[in-house]
C-alpha cells in the first residue's frame, strides 16, 4: 500500500530557513549559499522561503543582522569578566570584538560586505546598534576615539582571519585572542581619552 507523503509543516519556517544559511556559511562561506538550496534543506518549496526573503541579498542581511546580535553578546559576556573599571570594560569591548571575529570569520566578513547585504535595512541597522561604538550614531556620528577604536580591532581582526600576520599568532583562538588584546591594550587608554573628550557629558561639562 502506497503511503501518503504528509505535508512539511513548520513551526518557524524563517527562522530555519537562517539557522540553514547560517550552518552553510559557517562552513563553506556566503558566495555559494543559495535561497533554493537552503529551501531544499529544510525540506519546504523554494517558493514557501521567498515568502520570507525575496532574495540572496535578503537572506545575506538577515544573516548579518545576527551576526551583530551575536557580537554583542560576546561583547557583554567579555565585559561582564572583565574588571570594574571604566577602563577595562572599555577594552573589553574590543575584546569581544576580535573574538568574535575569530570564531566567526565568514559571518564576520558578511557582516562588513556592502555589495552583499542592504545596509540600510532597519533590522541591520538595529542590530548593529548594539555594538558599544555604534551606540550613539549607529555609525553614522563616530567620534574621533570610536573611529580610531573600530580601525584598530577591526583591522586586527580583519588581518588576523586572513592569516596576514605569518605564523606571528599562535594557531589557536584564545593564543590569538591573548596576543590581539596585548596590543589593543597598549593603545587603550589613548583612544579612550578621545572617546570621552568627544562625548555628550564631556561637552556640556
Amino acid at each position: 500500500m502506497n503511503k501518503q507523503k504528509k505535508p512539511y509543516h513548520h513551526g518557524d519556517l524563517r527562522q530555519a530557513i537562517l539557522d540553514e544559511a547560517l550552518r552553510h556559511v559557517r562552513k563553506e562561506g556566503i558566495d555559494s549559499l543559495s535561497l533554493r538550496a537552503c529551501s531544499k534543506a529544510v525540506q519546504v518549496s523554494p517558493g514557501a522561503a521567498f515568502r520570507h526573503f525575496k532574495d540572496k541579498r535578503s537572506l545575506a542581511t538577515a544573516m548579518a543582522a545576527k551576526g551583530f546580535a551575536l557580537m554583542a553578546e560576546t561583547i557583554e559576556d567579555r565585559q561582564a569578566q572583565a574588571g570594574p573599571s571604566e577602563m577595562a570594560k572599555f577594552r573589553a569591548v574590543g575584546e569581544g570584538y576580535v573574538l568574535f571575529a575569530l570564531r566567526e570569520p565568514n559571518l564576520f566578513r558578511l557582516m562588513f560586505s556592502k555589495g552583499q547585504i542592504d545596509p540600510n535595512a532597519p533590522e541591520l541597522r538595529e542590530q548593529s546598534k548594539k555594538i558599544p561604538m555604534f551606540t550613539a550614531s549607529g555609525k553614522g556620528n563616530l567620534s574621533t576615539g570610536d573611529m580610531l577604536s573600530w580601525g584598530l580591532v577591526h583591522g586586527l581582526s580583519e588581518l588576523a582571519i586572513a592569516d596576514h600576520f605569518d605564523g606571528t599568532l599562535p594557531e589557536d583562538i584564545d593564543g590569538k585572542l591573548d596576543a590581539l588584546i596585548k596590543v589593543m591594550a597598549a593603545m587603550g587608554p589613548s583612544f579612550r581619552a578621545l572617546s570621552l573628550e568627544n562625548s555628550p557629558d564631556a561637552a556640556s561639562g
